[in-house]
């Protein structure tokens, strides 16, 4: 390999390398010493009525990795917020509706292993057209004093966003 190959090849690979990073910390969109924001989008090719109903059926999407049952399917929305059906016949909230702004849900709760910790979470959802596809978006914004102690909370709300969005895709290519 002649030196002129060798160094566009390092030059290509230190890019790659260079956006595959900016691309996985993207998703944290912003941060501070007791807050951060995660966020998560998709395009799909159907309708907004379509995107919205399944979005709504959170039982068929939502996966059981992030649930505190073991069961995405016992997962469900009503007109109050989201929930859950436990083993036990009791029913746990994980998020509460507070109003519509901005063509955006809004919910506040504490989502996964933040139900159990001194964290108040935003969730804004906006499923809306986009040039002749829909796009869905989760935005979920945590506070906690706690933050500091809990670094990784960052990562493993991102890492919950992305599965449920990438779940949430696949159920909606589907129909």
């Amino acid at each position: 390999m002649n030196k002129f190959s060798l160094l566009k090849l390092t030059i290509l690979t230190s890019t790659l390398a260079v956006i595959t990073n900016f691309a996985v910390q993207a998703e944290v969109t912003e941060q501070s010493a007791n807050s951060f924001t995660v966020k998560h989008s998709f395009l799909s090719n159907k309708n907004t009525s379509t995107a919205r109903h399944e979005f709504g059926h959170v039982g068929r999407w939502w996966t059981s990795e992030f649930t505190q049952s073991g069961k995405g399917h016992n997962m469900f929305f009503d007109g109050k917020g989201m929930h859950e059906r436990m083993p036990n016949g009791k029913t746990i909230t994980h998020l509460s509706k507070v109003e519509k702004e901005n063509n955006q849900w809004v919910w506040l709760g504490a989502l996964g292993k933040l139900r159990n910790e001194d964290a108040k979470g935003k969730m804004k959802i906006s499923i809306k057209e986009q040039h002749h596809h829909t796009k869905v978006t989760m935005e979920y914004t945590v506070t906690s004093d706690s933050l500091v102690s809990n670094k990784n909370w960052p990562k493993y709300i991102d890492k919950m966003l992305a599965a449920q969005m990438n779940s949430l895709k696949s159920s909606l290519n589907k129909r």
